[in-house]
């Protein structure tokens, strides 16, 4: 005989028992306590595959849930891949920007053959007599060179631009400064100028008498100091 024969039995004997009035409220407590127990065990066992079939479903669930996972990767990756021509531009334009915020990549095409619309007066010719009084590294990587030269009466460098910018001071004599953008500027011995990045300029000698001038530049190694955008001149060294 089985457990749940015995049960049966048992609920059947307790009914018969209770067949007193004044204890019908007791038996009635044991009998559904009783019943409560049966139909506990009873569930117990019928649930047994459902909680199986559970498990089954989570799993699938993860599955599916992975599989989610990979197509959202695929996609991103795909959305990556067609915007990689923006990035690269935007890059680009990062690395020629120093902290300052300016540009400092040439955005002028050769030739160039006016400033403000004129052609500065002076013959083209270098500078003579040049010393490179210092070219070293700066605590920060880049390159500080520091040139000294003579500008000849009556000449005059050729229209340029300098990337990362730099200082003229005149020792002797008289430069006169010709920038895009700006008036004319004259400056005589004991005085210095700013020479602005990425911005057409070239210096004169307009006067009787030889200047001699110090030109200082802070820039990367990898660039030149001067960068010559008028034909018909030969490049500063």
């Amino acid at each position: 005989m089985n457990l749940n024969n015995i049960l049966l039995c048992s609920f059947i004997v307790i009914v018969v028992y209770a067949g007193d009035d004044n204890d019908n409220d007791s038996n009635n407590r044991l009998s559904l306590n009783l019943k409560h127990r049966l139909f506990a065990k009873s569930s117990k066992a019928v649930s047994t595959p459902s909680n199986k079939a559970t498990k089954s479903s989570k799993a699938l669930g993860s599955k599916s849930k992975t599989q989610k996972a990979e197509d959202d990767t695929s996609l991103l990756f795909t959305s990556s891949c067609s915007d990689v021509q923006a990035k690269l531009d935007s890059c680009e334009a990062a690395a020629s920007t120093l902290d300052d915020g300016q540009s400092h990549k040439i955005t002028w095409e050769y030739p160039i053959t006016k400033i403000n619309g004129e052609t500065p007066p002076g013959k083209l010719q270098p500078l003579v007599n040049t010393e490179t009084m210092l070219d070293t590294t700066q605590s920060d990587g880049n390159r500080l060179v520091v040139i000294r030269g003579t500008r000849l009466a009556g000449t005059r460098v050729a229209i340029h631009v300098h990337e990362y910018g730099g200082h003229t001071c005149v020792l002797e004599g008289t430069i006169t400064d010709f920038v895009e953008g700006e008036p004319n500027g004259i400056y005589p011995a004991g005085t210095c100028y700013y020479m602005p990045s990425n911005t057409p300029m070239s210096a004169a000698n307009l006067g009787a008498e030889d200047a001699i001038l110090i030109d200082t530049f802070v820039l990367p190694f990898d660039v030149p100091t001067i960068t010559i955008m008028e034909p018909g001149y030969d490049a500063e060294e």
